[in-house]
């Protein structure tokens, strides 16, 4: 969430812009009008919208959303991309159809983002099925809520409508992956130090099932997020000179790449699991365990193979796919990934039908505590999702066509849904 001392702007992708009409030509709208602020539309507005085709449809041109840009097309492709993109400003009402479309897109993009860190955690923390189903639930649950108040923008109340709650822009609200190298040290300090159980067989360490290694990460996150919150009153220019773009670049990138190897080559190998360690005999010599239906030790090819053809599936879609198909692209290589895992035997459907039809927030709680030595590396993370969140805003700003410089803008970020995400069981 932000806020803010100057309007802000609703910000699409490129995938949901329109041409300027007619009207726009006689009349040039002004970028700066409109406070992106929340407003209720009128009962007539609402009757216009839902009974008319011009409130449906509009006269956007949705095969440039749709059509992809095949291999033997390549002119025809470079042509669509030369032509003027589409394009919708501040409070100016879009298509009923358009907007469900460029929704979905963006709950698209933003899943797989949001079940995995949860999906990490649960593997770290020896979580049954139905624990690791209720953390991925959890998870979208608590963004799907954030994200609804931090695009909505509203006035914070007694301060005559100079601090705003929220932006006002396309930018979401999810699971951060900066959290996860710092909640893998945390979680091994837990385990190494007996808070945590675990057991040794054959050399091999198997942890156990740790819910209070969940609370402390949880509980010491609702602390150190006050410190976000504090920056938020701190003026961007001496945030930067403060931490430069080389310093907080840096640490995402290491971050990044500390993920790929803890998790991400893990994972491709058949799991991030205990299995990784190859143990002769046991519970985890093969991977993800030795009840899964197609089981084999970590690093099989076959592993290697069905995740290479995800990969290569989402980097088709980029070079290849329509608008609509590159801003999911991620989350269709996952579904195109299985699909073919299915038919060949790797998917159990036992945990998908003896899941509930529906769940919440609280089902599943754990002990909030603060774990000392984790603040100050939880305190470090949240300095750099500070610095990440003004660069995401500032992004969203310039598409939007808005001012990203004058008046002060002030960015508490993701500060509070941190806080709020953590005693709901989530991290975000």
């Amino acid at each position: 969430m932000s806020l803010s001392s100057q309007p802000s702007a609703k910000e699409m992708p490129s995938t949901a812009r329109v041409l300027p009409s007619a009207a726009e030509d006689e009349h040039h709208f002004d970028a700066h009008e409109g406070d992106g602020a929340a407003h209720l539309p009128s009962l007539q507005q609402i009757k216009k919208k839902l009974t008319t085709k011009e409130g449906w449809m509009g006269d956007y041109d949705f095969g440039f959303l749709c059509v992809p840009t095949l291999p033997f097309s390549a002119g025809r492709g470079r042509k669509r991309r030369a032509r003027a993109v589409p394009f919708y400003a501040l409070d100016q009402e879009m298509p009923i159809l358009l907007a469900l479309i460029c929704g979905f897109q963006h709950a698209l993009a933003m899943l797989a983002g949001l079940v995995t860190p949860p999906i990490i955690f649960a593997n770290q923390l020896g979580f049954n099925p139905a624990q690791q189903n209720q953390a991925v639930a959890v998870s979208l649950i608590a963004s799907g809520f954030l994200s609804a108040l931090q695009m909505s923008r509203f006035a914070i109340p007694f301060t005559k409508r100079k601090y705003w709650l929220g932006t006002g822009l396309i930018t979401v609200v999810g699971t951060s992956f900066a959290t996860l190298s710092t909640a893998s040290a945390i979680f091994n300090t837990l385990y190494a130090d007996g808070t945590c159980p675990s057991t040794v067989a054959n050399g091999v360490t198997v942890r156990g099932y740790c819910p209070q290694a969940y609370g402390y990460l949880l509980g010491t996150s609702c602390l150190t997020s006050i410190l976000e919150m504090s920056m938020a009153f701190v003026p961007p220019k001496i945030l930067k000179r403060i931490f430069p773009p080389v310093v907080t670049g840096t640490v995402i990138l290491l971050i990044g790449a500390s993920l790929i190897g803890d998790s991400g080559f893990l994972n491709w190998g058949g799991g991030s699991g205990n299995c990784h360690t190859r143990p002769e005999t046991g519970f985890f010599a093969l991977c993800p365990n030795i009840t899964a239906p197609r089981a084999y030790q970590w690093g099989n090819p076959r592993f290697l193979g069905l995740g290479l053809f995800s990969f290569l599936t989402i980097i088709f879609l980029e070079f290849f796919g329509s608008p609509a198909m590159r801003s999911g692209s991620i989350i269709l290589g996952l579904v195109v990934g299985c699909i073919v895992a299915g038919p060949l035997g790797y998917i159990d459907g036992s945990s998908i039908t003896q899941a509930p039809v529906a769940t919440f927030l609280w089902n599943e709680t754990f002990p909030l505590k603060v774990h000392g030595p984790s603040i100050l590396p939880l305190m470090a993370v949240y300095i750099s999702l500070a610095m990440e969140a003004t660069g995401d805003i500032t992004a969203s700003s310039e598409a939007s066509r808005q001012p990203v410089t004058g008046p002060l803008l002030i960015v508490v970020s993701k500060a509070v849904s941190s806080a709020m995400a953590s005693t709901v069981s989530s991290r975000a």
